[in-house]
């Protein structure tokens, strides 16, 4: 009985994460949810994500690994003001 209970409220914690994550990248751009959902969703590497965003020339998995680290930086702030800190 308690085992059922404890796997009930981490299962609730998890849904309340995955919505407080949800409504935080809600609020990035197109770009940066693109970008974080080829990374981390579809496991691709910059080389692939620079191609799949148009980024152009022989430094362009640069600008896509930028970009990609602009957009985390952004959602932890966006998850730490609203969700996350109450404000």
């Amino acid at each position: 009985m308690i085992r059922h209970k404890l796997k009930t409220e981490d299962e609730d914690n998890r849904e309340l994460l995955y919505q407080q994550l949800e409504q935080c990248l809600e609020r990035l751009g197109a770009d940066c949810k693109r970008i974080l959902f080829y990374k981390y969703w579809l496991n691709l590497d910059m080389n692939q994500i620079a191609e799949r965003m148009g980024f152009s020339g022989k430094n362009a998995h640069f600008s896509a690994a930028n970009k990609k680290n602009r957009c985390m930086k952004k959602l932890v702030v966006e998850c730490d003001k609203k969700q996350f800190l109450g404000e």
